[in-house]
C-alpha cells in the first residue's frame, strides 16, 4: 500500500489539522530504516503489517491508534481489519509465543465440578487428601475463586438484569469481581504488589514527559499521563516494573463500544509505556548492558485484563523486533475471553475461567523471574557497554520456558 493511498499528499485534501498530523506519521513510519542487531531477516514485518491494512482502517485512523506507535495490534486485526485480498501470511512470523502448559489434575476437575453442582466451595476430605504439599496453594486458589462467585451467585445482584440497566456502576462491578485480579498477583512474589489506586502509571508519566520534549506532532497529542484502575508492580534494587494492568469499561450492562475501543487502546498504550520505561531505566542504570540484554527486556510480557460488558479480555504484549537507533515494534495478542460468571453457570464456564487465571499467574511469574534475573546479571557483570550495531532484522520467536499449570 502506497502512503498517496491512504491519505491524499496534497496539503490543500486534508480534512483537518488530526488527518495531517497522522498523515506525517505514517510518512515517517513508512521511511525505510536501519534495523538493529540481533534481528536479521529479508522484510520489515511492520511495514508489511501496515500494507496488510483495509483502506478504510486506514482513512479512519485516530492519533492514539497503535500503529503510529509502532503497534501492531493481532487482537483486532484477526476479527476485524485484515485485508482479505492481501496474500501477506503473518501466521509464521506474529504468533503468540509459545505457552507450555499442562492439564488441570483429575482431582481438582472434579473438585470443580461437584462444588459448581451443590454451589458448596468445601473440599472433600479425598479431595485434601490427594491436594499434595505442592498443590495445597493450587487448591486454595481454586476454593478462593469458588467462594466468592457462589456469594455473588447468592446475592443475585446480577440475575436477569438487562442491557441498559444502569443500577450496577462500574466501581460495584469491579469491587465484586476484583477477586480475579488479587489471586492472579497472589503470593507470586515478595517484590510484585497489586496496586488499586486510580492514579498515573509511572511509566504513563515517564512518556508523557517524553512526549511533550518530541518535536511529533502526534507525540505532543499523546503527552498526558493515563491512569489504570489497577498495576502490579514489580521492584527489586531500585528498578521499577509495571507488568500487569487492570482497565475496565464501563458498568456491566451498559454496552459503550466507544469506551470499549478507547480503553483497549489505553490498555495497549499503558503496555508499551511500560516496556518503554524499563529499557530506558535499565539503559540509564547499567553501562554494561548490551543488546542482548536489551533484546531480552523487550521480550518479557506484559498483562492487561480489560473488563467490558460481561466479558474478560486478556491481552499480552512485547516486542519482537526493533529498528535502529532503538525504536521497538510492540505486537498485542488476545491470550483470550471470556464470560464472567455473573450468575449460575455451567462448571466448564468456572473451569474457563481457573484455567485462564493460573495460565496468567505462570506467564507473570515467568515475567518477574526473566526480570530479576537481568537485573543480578547486570549487577555482577563487569563488561563494557555492547555498541548498538544496525543491521538487517529478523523475528525471533520468543517461548514462555517457564512450563505454566492448568491451561488448556
Amino acid at each position: 500500500m502506497k502512503l498517496k493511498e491512504i491519505i491524499p499528499c496534497s496539503s490543500t485534501s486534508i480534512e483537518n489539522d488530526e488527518k495531517q498530523m497522522i498523515y506525517n506519521r505514517l510518512n515517517e513510519i513508512l521511511k525505510p530504516k536501519a534495523q538493529l542487531d540481533p534481528w536479521k531477516n529479508e522484510h520489515d514485518y511492520f511495514v508489511d503489517f501496515i500494507n496488510g491494512l483495509s483502506l478504510d482502517h486506514m482513512n479512519d485512523l485516530t492519533y492514539d491508534d497503535p500503529i503510529l506507535s509502532y503497534i501492531m495490534d493481532f487482537d483486532k486485526f484477526a476479527s476485524q481489519i485484515w485485508r482479505k485480498d492481501s496474500e501477506k501470511d503473518f501466521t509464521d512470523f506474529f504468533t503468540l509465543p509459545e505457552i507450555i502448559t499442562s492439564p488441570l489434575p483429575s482431582y481438582l476437575h472434579a473438585y470443580i465440578c461437584n462444588a459448581v453442582n451443590s454451589e458448596n466451595a468445601v473440599p472433600s476430605e479425598s479431595t485434601l487428601q490427594m491436594a499434595n504439599f505442592n498443590s495445597k496453594e493450587d487448591l486454595f486458589i481454586c476454593r478462593r475463586i469458588l467462594e466468592e462467585i457462589f456469594q455473588i451467585w447468592k446475592d443475585k445482584r446480577y440475575i436477569s438484569r438487562r442491557i441498559r440497566d444502569s443500577t450496577i456502576n462500574e466501581g460495584t462491578y469491579l469491587r465484586d469481581f476484583d477477586f480475579i485480579i488479587k489471586i492472579t498477583i497472589r503470593n507470586m512474589d515478595e517484590n510484585l504488589k497489586l496496586d488499586w489506586a486510580e492514579k498515573t502509571s509511572v511509566s504513563s508519566e515517564f512518556q508523557k514527559t517524553s512526549n511533550e520534549e518530541s518535536n511529533n506532532q502526534i507525540d505532543k497529542k499523546r503527552s498526558y499521563g493515563k491512569k489504570p484502575d489497577a498495576t502490579a508492580v514489580f521492584s527489586l534494587n531500585s528498578k521499577y516494573s509495571e507488568l500487569f494492568y487492570l482497565e475496565g469499561s464501563g458498568p456491566p450492562f451498559i454496552h459503550d463500544v466507544q469506551k470499549w475501543e478507547k480503553d483497549h487502546r489505553k490498555g495497549i498504550h499503558l503496555c508499551n509505556d511500560s516496556k518503554n520505561y524499563i529499557i530506558a531505566k535499565f539503559l540509564v542504570s547499567f553501562q554494561n548492558i548490551s543488546i542482548n540484554h536489551i533484546k531480552e527486556i523487550m521480550e518479557i510480557p506484559v498483562i492487561c485484563y480489560q473488563f467490558y460488558g460481561t466479558r474478560l479480555k486478556v491481552l499480552y504484549f512485547d516486542q519482537p523486533l526493533a529498528y535502529a537507533p532503538l525504536i521497538p515494534i510492540g505486537r498485542i495478542f488476545c491470550i483470550d475471553e471470556i464470560d464472567i460468571p455473573i450468575e449460575p453457570v455451567e462448571s466448564d464456564e468456572i473451569i474457563n475461567l481457573i484455567e485462564l487465571i493460573f495460565k496468567i499467574r505462570g506467564i507473570l511469574k515467568s515475567s518477574v523471574d526473566k526480570t530479576k534475573d537481568l537485573i543480578r546479571e547486570l549487577k555482577n557483570t563487569k563488561i563494557n557497554r555492547t555498541k548498538l550495531r544496525t543491521g538487517p532484522a529478523k523475528i525471533i520467536s520468543t517461548t514462555m520456558s517457564t512450563p505454566l499449570k492448568y491451561s488448556r
